[in-house]
């Protein structure tokens, strides 16, 4: 007796790579929680307290960096803080920044600890960044900051449909890129897109080449001029390592200080809320362009 296999579809093939990432099959696999879509779509429900926003504005941009630096930067400071990481659960940058984990919550989140900084990361593998889930109600009320480390394209958190974005619109904006004529040119196009006056951090050396500061816009150069840019230096062992338990490079816990004392208020209980600044380029460049 022969048996004629049934013929897959293609669509029911990346159903089942889709689920099997989630865990929801498997000879020797636990059902996966169920991914919903935020309900912060519908009612646009904004985070409390202060948010600090950091968009990487390409891959490999360093996000995730600059945000854990900037979250022990506002510990440090006294006030409450955790730091949200929105990425899909295999692309997080956080992964292994974390030296507790303590379980998932109703609402989709993998909830972990860095000595006494609350990280918390999407649980699930998800789609878009439409899909990344609300933090809980009943956790949002305990801290004065919550550092958000968006993990997706800029384009896609500061346009999309998404609680995401709308949190973006009104939060402290950090937009991360490194040195490079590239990267420097994708910058270029999230800060015409985003909200006046975010500062810009630029992961690299002190002095830039002469073909990156040939490439650097006029957006950039008008947030230079304004004070609102941040070097980030590059750690040749934290660029091979990524992000561990290890304490970051002094450097970059530098870089995240300076960046709080820009981006938040000295008092704890007034709003970081962004306020419109006009910008105008300036033709004489100083600080990064000596």
């Amino acid at each position: 007796m022969s048996i004629t296999p049934s013929r897959v579809t293609v669509a029911e093939l990346q159903g089942a790579l889709r689920a099997a990432w989630a865990g929801e099959f498997g000879a020797y696999s636990r059902p996966g929680p169920t991914r919903t879509r935020p309900l912060q779509r519908q009612n646009g429900r904004a985070l409390p307290g202060n948010v600090v926003m950091v968009v990487g504005c390409h891959g490999g941009a360093g996000a995730s960096t600059v945000a854990l630096a900037v979250a022990q930067a506002v510990g440090e400071s006294g006030r409450s803080v955790r730091l949200l990481d929105c990425a899909s659960a295999e692309r997080s940058g956080l992964l292994t920044a974390v030296d507790a984990e303590l379980g998932v919550d109703a609402s989709g989140w993998r909830l972990g600890r860095r000595a006494r900084l609350p990280i918390d990361r999407v649980a699930d593998v998800l789609d878009s960044v439409a899909d990344v889930p609300a933090p809980a109600d009943k956790s949002s009320g305990l801290f004065e900051v919550t550092v958000v480390d968006s993990g997706w394209a800029a384009n896609a958190v500061l346009s999309a449909d998404s609680w995401l974005a709308q949190v973006s619109s009104c939060a402290a904006l950090v937009l991360v890129a490194r040195a490079s004529v590239p990267a420097l040119r994708q910058l270029e196009h999230a800060l015409a897109i985003c909200a006046p006056g975010p500062l810009v951090a630029v992961r690299g050396r002190r002095r830039w080449d002469r073909s990156v500061h040939a490439t650097a816009g006029p957006l950039l150069l008008a947030a230079e001029a304004a004070g609102r840019v941040v070097t980030v230096l590059t750690d040749r062992r934290l660029a091979a390592t990524g992000i561990t338990c290890a304490p970051l490079p002094r450097a970059v816990q530098e870089a995240g200080r300076q960046i709080v004392a820009r981006v938040l208020p000295a008092d704890p209980q007034t709003p970081a809320a962004q306020e419109p600044v006009p910008l105008q380029p300036t033709p004489h460049r100083k600080g990064l362009w000596k």
